[in-house]
């Protein structure tokens, strides 16, 4: 699998939040009010069928209030934060990482579809943890196709830990 260079992204962060190189996307004291998100524009039905992607996670520290996480992928149609695309009932599927109130870690896939959100179970994990996940949209499986995020305690991808899954609802979005 061909790896994405991220430093080709564009960086939407005015408090300069964010870091990002070839391989690596961090954030520091990125707050849950803050307008701050990196994306690169694919072009129309470029994710048209199935599809994997595969990422390293790994929660260091952040808020345990037990709000929502911040989101570690995404594919949308349209370009703007989680909270950007909510408020104007965009669609989108996410894999939102965060601490709950005790500050234990959690993974959580999302489908965002015209606003309304369909979540999976989440996966609690340990702080300070990498975590290797693979994101698979398979189009045969259910009317629309389903999201999965796969977590594994291993890069090669050997030892499954989890596999979260969200049925998609209502069209094929590419």
């Amino acid at each position: 699998m061909a790896l994405e260079d991220l430093s080709t992204y564009t960086e939407t962060d005015p408090n300069a939040r964010i870091t990002v190189t070839a391989s690596r996307v961090t954030s520091t004291l990125l707050t849950r009010n803050e307008d701050a998100y990196v994306y690169k524009d694919k072009g129309i039905d470029y994710f048209a069928g199935n599809f994997t992607h595969e990422l390293t996670a790994r929660i260091t520290g952040g808020a345990v209030d037990g709000t929502m996480g911040m989101v570690g992928w995404a594919v949308t149609n349209d370009i703007d934060d989680y909270q950007g695309l909510g408020t104007l009932s965009k669609s989108g599927l996410f894999l939102i990482f965060g601490r709950n109130l005790g500050g234990t870690p959690y993974f959580v896939v999302t489908e965002r579809d015209s606003g309304t959100e369909y979540q999976s179970s989440s996966y609690t994990g340990v702080i300070d943890t990498d975590y290797y996940i693979k994101m698979v949209r398979d189009e045969t499986v259910g009317t629309y196709g389903t999201i999965y995020g796969y977590i594994y305690s291993d890069i090669g991808r050997a030892t499954l830990l989890a596999t979260l899954s969200v049925a998609l609802h209502t069209s094929k979005k590419d």
